[in-house]
Parts: structure tokens; sequence; C-alpha cells
């Protein structure tokens, strides 16, 4: 017995000196699955822990140094939930200056912490943003510098792959499992993925660093003449993909880089890794697609085919009895060539004269002050910048315009800080003739006082929303009167406050909180009550209100701004050329003109398309298309009108000579000539009357 314990111990100390005397080999950590940490909701089921993870890199994101990289599983190590993300973004705890090794096609082990990261997104709005899952405060423990890309799948969006959902955003809360039918869980289940689409369709001009484009036949899209894509109020086409292009090669470090306009074709087929970020799932394109001489696509890569849309000229016009009205948002207009180059002035100039056929009046929104946001000098003037527009008008043909305008106060009326934009009217004098011009100032609210039974303006111009709570940091509405044809017309020209501040479309709060809205409902209801008082002294009232609403023909704040007493013209127009601004890949409609609704009959409507779906190179000076409408007015045209009776309208007025404006009395000679003794007696008598009491 004591010789086998002798053996036990002499063989225990030989193993230990065995270990002793070897060389130390490191442990290989157990690898955490990167669809076990991406999980099957939107966020991380292991948030804060520390984990090794193993994959190829497939994109490096390269801002002044390596800051991270996204890599995903090889395809045999996929778990085949539709669920579950393959890919997943790695943030390094120090950026790597320069000299980097860390190339797409390498396999690499990282240690870090799972972290659900805020994306980049715009001021204010992070809050309601998605977060992106990755490995943070990552170190490199290992690279084997090969290529594998060939080993990890690829996704096809689009016809021939994975279907995108269009018509729901998402489906139950943030917290349950992704359901892919809804395109916010389609898309989060592919988050740092390698996705390719082919042959995509632009439905916008590129924007910054970004095309909006489409890769899967319209079902229930609404598209556009040009090519682009609708929104309505049943969907805003969830199913619009944004390809986000590297730096070097976007707009943002050239501005002319990126190629393209609405409907144009990049043919090819585009790899990239989905992201998110600025309220958008985004495909960021693989770099080596594109030639860093040229700054776009490889040519063995993609190439474009344009579809050469042109931009659009009106078809309504003037004449003796017909007044052309446009809305015309000038996007920080100013005197200043540093601001608005020259080019972009006679190109405004041009758009005003020959596109919308130099309307008899203008509505022009983002006028800037003279010195164009350039000085903070406390001064608002902008008679400097009225003034080149109307002498560009003249040099390439138009008539001499006349303006109207009021100077807001200084900052104090939003838009670009010491740029002081306002909405500014402008005039034919050979058309139409301005009516007793004496301008309030910027303390003068608009005030309507019975001349006569017309709705007349105490002071021309003056504006609606001065001191009101709801105008605050936003462009007062311009209020014009005019005579035409032996009528007042009356002009309301608005700029209503902004968008920004709404929450995103793919945000953590379905549906997302519009935040911009209720300012913009009581700006509304404000100009609508102005409207009702003028309609109180006569119904037949010649009311024009148009402009920048931002807002859509089927919102809130456009259903209070008409009311019972507007019609909104712009619901006139085709389905399919219902838009004046593009937005995120989307066509909308945010200006707008409504007019009096006893008008309607004697009125037409067009979106004059030269902006929205065009690039700079390509001709836009401004990021809305105009509108215009063309409105019959004859006097008396209401009580003339067999399809508009009022109460305005006479038992008389039965004849058939409508275009008399005598009352028809049909009776003898003889009756005729006793009943005008009666009224001069009649007359004589009162006329005695008001003699005495005076």
């Amino acid at each position: 017995m004591k010789r086998f314990f002798k053996i036990v111990s002499s063989s225990i100390v030989a193993i230990a000196l065995l270990f002793i005397t070897l060389p130390q080999f490191p442990v290989t950590a157990a690898f955490t699955a990167i669809h076990d940490i991406q999980g099957t909701t939107h966020t991380s089921p292991l948030v804060g822990q520390t984990v090794s993870v193993q994959g190829v890199v497939t994109s490096l994101d390269v801002n002044k140094g390596l800051q991270g990289f996204y890599i995903q599983a090889k395809s045999v190590d996929e778990d085949n939930d539709p669920r579950t993300a393959e890919g997943i973004y790695v943030k390094l705890a120090s950026p790597i200056t320069s000299g980097w090794t860390t190339k797409e096609g390498n396999f690499v082990e990282v240690d870090g912490i799972v972290a659900e990261l805020p994306a980049a997104t715009y001021s204010g709005s992070a809050a309601a943003e998605l977060t992106q899952t990755a490995i943070s405060s990552a170190t490199i423990v290992s690279t084997d510098s090969g290529d594998y890309l060939d080993e990890v799948s690829i996704q096809l969006l689009g016809d021939g792959g994975l279907t995108i959902p269009h018509q729901t955003v998402k489906n139950g809360s943030m917290s349950d499992d992704l359901d892919i039918t809804s395109a916010m869980d389609f898309f989060e289940a592919l988050e740092g993925m390698r996705v390719q689409v082919n042959d995509p369709q632009l439905v916008a001009p590129p924007s910054y660093d970004t095309y909006n484009v489409t890769v899967q036949s319209p079902g229930g899209q609404l598209k556009s003449a040009n090519g682009g894509i609708i929104a309505t109020p049943d969907s805003s086409h969830y199913d619009i993909l944004n390809l986000q292009v590297p730096y070097a090669f976007s707009n943002q470090a050239g501005m002319s880089n990126m190629l393209g306009q609405t409907g144009d074709t990049i043919n090819g087929s585009l790899t990239g890794v989905m992201t998110y970020n600025y309220t958008q799932y985004k495909i960021f394109l693989d770099y080596n697609q594109f030639n860093s001489s040229t700054k776009t696509f490889k040519p063995e890569v993609a190439t474009f085919n344009e579809k050469n849309i042109q931009q659009m000229v009106t078809s309504l016009s003037s004449s003796n009895d017909v007044l052309t009205v446009a809305a015309f948002n000038v996007e920080n207009y100013s005197a200043m060539p540093n601001k608005t180059s020259d080019e972009k002035s006679l190109q405004v100039a041009k758009g005003i004269v020959t596109n919308l056929g130099a309307p008899d009046i203008v509505s022009l929104e983002e006028i800037q002050d003279n010195s164009g946001n350039n000085k903070g000098d406390g001064t608002s003037a902008a008679d400097q910048s009225i003034q080149r527009l109307l002498d560009d008008i003249i040099a390439v043909g138009g008539p001499n315009y006349q303006a109207l305008n009021i100077d807001p106060e200084f900052n104090q009326d939003g838009g670009a800080t010491n740029g002081n934009i306002r909405v500014v009217i402008l005039y034919n004098p050979d058309r139409v003739e301005a009516l007793n011009v004496q301008a309030g100032d910027h303390t003068t609210a608009a005030t309507i006082q019975d001349t006569d039974g017309e709705a007349m303006l105490v002071q021309n111009p003056a504006r609606i929303g001065v001191g009101s709570t709801n105008f605050i940091s936003t462009r007062k509405s311009l209020v014009g009167q005019f005579r035409f044809n032996d009528e007042v017309v009356t002009v309301i020209g608005n700029h209503f406050s902004s968008k920004g501040g709404d929450e995103g479309m793919f945000g953590i709060n379905q549906p997302p909180t519009l935040h911009s809205e209720t300012k913009r409902i009581e700006q509304a209801r404000e100009v609508n009550a102005f409207v009702q008082s003028m309609l109180a002294i006569n119904p037949d009232a010649h009311i024009v209100v148009l402009g920048d609403m931002n807002d859509y023909e089927f919102t809130p704040v456009l259903q209070t701004l008409s009311g019972n007493e507007l019609t909104n013209m712009t619901n006139s127009l085709p389905a399919e050329t219902r838009y004046s601004y593009l937005y995120q890949g989307r066509q909308q409609t945010l200006d707008h003109i409504l007019v009096n609704s006893k008008h309607l009959a004697q009125t037409q409507i067009e979106a004059i398309h030269m902006n929205a779906d065009f690039t700079v190179k390509n001709g836009q000076v401004s990021d809305h298309d105009p509108m215009i409408i063309s409105m019959q007015v004859k006097a008396n045209d209401i009580e003339d009108s067999s399809n508009n009776n009022t109460d305005k309208t006479t038992e008389n007025q039965t004849g058939s000579n409508s275009n008399s404006n005598l009352p028809q009395t049909g009776g003898t000679p003889a009756e005729t000539i006793i009943v005008g003794i009666i009224i001069v007696a009649l007359g004589t008598t009162v006329w005695f009357k008001t003699r005495k009491s005076e």
C-alpha cells in the first residue's frame, strides 16, 4: 500500500513539474454569436455584458481616423432566424488615427461591451430615435488578413429578393419580437448586415450624401409622371431605400459629386451595410464601388440611365377677366451674391417670368434681409433684396413688378439667424391696382373695416399674427389688397412654422409625435378667422390664401385653414401631380392655394414642377415647386353666375342678358315712366328729411 501511495505521489509531482516547465498558451475564451447579441427585438438582450466576438470585416467607419467597423458572421455560423441580424457595428475604444491595417474581408476577433449607441441625428430629436446595437469600447484581439467576404451572405432587397413592406411601419410595441412584415422591423432584422440592390430607380434628386431609391415593383405606390413616389393619407411608402454614399464621394464633400435626379436609374448591382442615422435606415454603400478620381461609381459597377425630365411651364394665363396668382418659396433669397448667386437670382427671375408666365400677383416666401444673414446688425430691411429680384425680372423680359413688404422685427420671425425671412407680395401694376397703399409696421396687426359693403384693410399691406403667441418665431402672414376688373381681390401670403422637431418616421414612438403641428393648426385658425371677418362683411369677397403651409393637404392644418369658407385648390390637382416638395424620397405638398369657395368654379390650379425633382446643375433654384391659379374675376361675377346664386342675387336678375350690370325690369315704357316718377318723389322726400336732420 505504501508503494502505491509513493507511485501516485510521484506521478502528481511529475505532472506538476511538466506544467511548470512547458510554455504557457493563451486560453481561448468562448465567443458570443452575433445573432445572440442582436436578439429578436430592437435592443440587445446582452446590453452591458463583456463579450468576445468573431466576424468578417464588411465595412470601415473612417472619419478622422478609423472609428470602428462592421463585422458579420460567416454564413455557416448563421442561425437561420430571419429576426436576428448576423452583422454588428464595432466601436473602437480608441480611434486609430493613421496606419491602420484592418481591411474589408479580414477575419477579426474583438473584445468589448454590448451597448445600444445613439444614432447621429438632428438636434433635439435624439430621444425619439432608434439606437444601434454595437460592441463598444472594443479592442482588436487578433486579425486574419485574408479575404473572407465571399463567406458572408448578402441579402438581395426588392424584386427577385426580399420583399420590403411598404404599407405598415411597425406592428406591436418596441419590446415585442420583431415582426418582419412591418418595415421598421424588417430593416432592424438586417442591422449591420450586407445587402444588395439591383438597378435602383431614383425617386428624388440626391441630397447631401443620400440617394432615395425604389427597387421593387409598385405595390400600391402612387407614382408621379416624373418617376417619384407621392405620399398619401394611406401610406408614406416605407419601402423607399436610402443609399448613403461615403463622405468623400458625397455632395457634402463637393456639392456636385452625386449624379442623377428623379426618375433616373442606376444600372448595376450595389452593395452595402444596413445602418441607421438621421431618423432613417440607410444602406452604407461599399467604398470600393466608387472611383476616387471621378467621385462617382466605377463604370464597371454602375452607370446612370437618365429619364431626362423637363422643368414644367404653366399652361395658365391671364386675360381681360382672368387673374393669375402664384405662390413661390424662393429659399433664402437675398441681395448678397455670396448667399444668393447671380446665377440663382436670374434663375428665380426666369422661374417667375417663364415657368409661371409672369403672374399678375406672386406671393414670395423666404425673402431675406439685405445682408442675407451675414450680419447681426439689428436691421431687417429687405429693400435691396427685393429690388435685386425686380431688376432681374426685367432683365429676363418680365414686367415691372412692384412689391408689398413689411420688415419684421429683427430675429423674431424664424428662419436662419440674422436672415429675417418674410413673405413679400409682388404685383404687376399694369394688371392690378394696389389699393390705398399705406403699410403698417411690424407692430401693427391687420384689421378690416366695412367700406360700402366691402371688407377693406385699414392699412395695406398688413400682417396677421402680430402679437400672437401662435406666431412667435414664425413668419407673420402678409395681407395685400388689389383691384382687378373693378373687383377687390385680397391676397394673404403665408409661411407657417416648419416641421422641425417632429419625430422621425422610423423612431421609437409609433405613430411619431408631430410636435410642430399644434402651432400650425393655431396659425391656420387665426388666418381662417381673419377670412371669416371679411366674409361677414362681403360673403362674395375674392380672397386668395396661399403660400408654404409646411403641411399636407389631408392634415388637420389644412382642414382648419379651409374651414367652411375656403376650398384648397390643391385637392383638385390630379393625384400624380399633387406635390411641391421632396423629403426623404417622398413627394409631398407643402405649398397650397385656397380660395373663397364661392369662386371655386371660376378657378384652376397647376403645380409647376421645376425644382423639387431637379438638381442645381439641372436648373433647381429652390427646394419648393411654385403653385399658380387662374381665377375669372368679373364685376359682380357672383350675381351673374347661374351656378353660384347667392343672397345678393335679386329677383330682377332673370333676364337673358347676363352680361348687363343693369336690372332687367321687363316693364312697358309707360310703367317705366311711372316707376321713375315714384322713385324721384321718394328720393326728394328723403333728401329733405336728411337736410332737416343735419
